[in-house]
């Protein structure tokens, strides 16, 4: 192989498919970025068997070939680059980088060893999205799925493409978010994605612009954006059927602007209080700020884990990673209605005496 690429072209390729290359893996050719030059273009792979991620830029190709290179020391190299071009020559286990006035020798690995990955079937159904809402829609329902890897299922985001639109569902068993996008194309299909490996694509496709093609298939989902392609496996269970968790109607309904709900937030913890059988309960009172009225109802829930409420404090953090508010040791004063929903899991809901 000898070749020639621009240094920033080099990097990105680098930095797109590092990030899919195995920390801590028993085959070593998966600690490596597979670079293959042919037909005036450099594609870079790399996969830890569960995601892979392909890259592909255009070169000037005096040699082609194959080899396979250390994917965090080429990327730890390629950081260090000064602003020339690069040039790559070598075969096998002997290959010489090169940028500039600066020269690397790097010894290969075996490329036979790298594993083949499945590329999407051209009649596979797929379908295209915007990248600006696709990637919305990521970051704001994966945040909601499980880290427990005990529970699989969890793990993942639900994407079900039907009618035109793309919903995806994340859920931890004790939150869940759930959005809908319009989706071009006519095509239909159910995914279990990995948080994890959608959270990837997402960022990918952030970078890129321009639109995103999902590619369902049996057993994995690709996600190509521009010259960057990202396929994972599929989760294997069944999502739970969040849909009955959902009311057909709401007895009472509020709208509030949405950045100023999360900026003009405040929340008071109170460890514990006594509920009507006089038992010591744990709660997080979210209160709007004053500039939020006539709107002054906070609804708060008493969690449980493991079959015991879970603490105020462990409610609040949540709320302080969604919505990013700050602790402070007030008390709310407020009449307190208690009810419980059909999971049996106890909701308090105060109504500022205020208004």
């Amino acid at each position: 192989m000898k070749l020639r690429a621009e240094r920033a072209e080099f990097a990105d390729a680098v930095s797109w498919t590092t990030r899919t290359v195995g920390a801590r893996v028993t085959l070593p050719a998966l600690s490596g970025i597979l670079l293959e030059a042919a037909d005036g273009k450099l594609t870079c792979r790399a996969t830890d068997l569960e995601v892979a991620a392909e890259i592909s830029i255009p070169v000037q190709i005096d040699r082609p070939g194959t080899v396979l290179l250390p994917g965090r020391l080429l990327s730890q190299l390629v950081a260090r680059f000064p602003e020339a071009p690069v040039q790559i020559d070598g075969d096998g286990d002997r290959v010489e980088i090169s940028c500039g006035r600066a020269t690397f020798k790097v010894r290969g690995m075996q490329a036979e060893d790298f594993p083949s990955l499945a590329a999407p079937a051209d009649d596979a159904p797929q379908g295209v999205i915007k990248a600006d809402a696709f990637s919305r829609l990521v970051n704001q329902v994966a945040k909601a799925a499980s880290n427990d890897e005990g529970r699989p299922v969890l793990t993942g985001v639900q994407l079900d493409a039907s009618d035109g639109r793309l919903t995806a569902a994340a859920t931890d068993s004790y939150r869940l978010a759930v959005r809908s996008v319009a989706f071009e194309d006519a095509v239909e299909g159910t995914a279990l994605v990995p948080a994890r490996s959608l959270l990837e694509a997402a960022k990918g496709a952030s970078e890129a612009g321009g639109a995103v093609t999902v590619i369902l298939e049996e057993g994995q989902v690709s996600f190509l954006f521009g010259d960057r392609r990202l396929t994972t496996k599929l989760i294997e269970g069944s999502f739970p059927n969040y849909r009955a968790l959902l009311p057909d109607a709401h007895e009472t309904s509020v709208v509030v602007d949405r950045a100023a709900l999360a900026f003009l937030c405040e929340a008071y913890c109170e460890d514990e209080i006594p509920d009507e059988k006089g038992n010591l309960q744990p709660r997080v009172v979210l209160k709007l700020h004053p500039r939020l009225a006539p709107v002054k109802a906070a609804v708060f829930p008493l969690v449980r884990k493991d079959g015991m409420p879970q603490r105020a404090v462990d409610i609040y953090r949540e709320l302080k990673r969604w919505w990013n508010v700050y602790y402070d040791e007030k008390r709310s004063i407020g009449r307190r209605y208690r009810r419980q929903d059909e999971s049996g899991t106890p909701f308090c809901i105060t109504v500022d005496q205020q208004t």
